[in-house]
């Protein structure tokens, strides 16, 4: 029996369901138009709430680094000198703070875009759209 996990057949150890990670492509604007960034829409519970302990303690450098380190998977910025910039948490604190408020606000709205499966709107969305405005204060 073959199946199906989304496009990719389930081939994991046990036969069982392999979660799919589901990605996001989006170009930024303005200043930024030229770059790109993909994020991950399906962060798992354990990145979620720490991200929500840092946006509780008013940290923006752990929230910038979780970002990073959990929901970026690809980017194509340079730094001045023209090395890549690592998609990650490091990265994330390299860049200039529009930027970073301009992903993680196109990343919010893309998670928020995501269909939930109840067909009932989420509150936590509202915590995720708070961490791109207090990145920038």
């Amino acid at each position: 029996m073959t199946t199906t996990n989304g496009s990719k057949p389930a081939t994991g150890k046990t036969g069982g369901f392999r979660i799919p990670e589901e990605l996001v492509r989006f170009k930024l604007t303005g200043s930024y138009e030229g770059a790109w960034v993909v994020c991950r829409l399906n962060v798992s519970m354990k990145y979620y709430a720490q991200l929500r302990a840092a946006a509780d303690a008013e940290d923006q450098a752990a929230m910038a680094t979780l970002f990073g380190d959990h929901a970026l998977a690809e980017w194509n910025l340079e730094d001045p000198t023209g090395e890549s910039l690592p998609a990650n948490g490091e990265g994330m604190m390299g860049i200039p703070l529009q930027m970073a408020m301009q992903i993680v606000a196109e990343w919010v709205e893309q998670v928020s875009g995501v269909s939930d499966p109840l067909g009932q709107p989420s509150g936590d969305i509202e915590a995720l759209a708070a961490l791109s405005t207090e990145m920038g204060e």
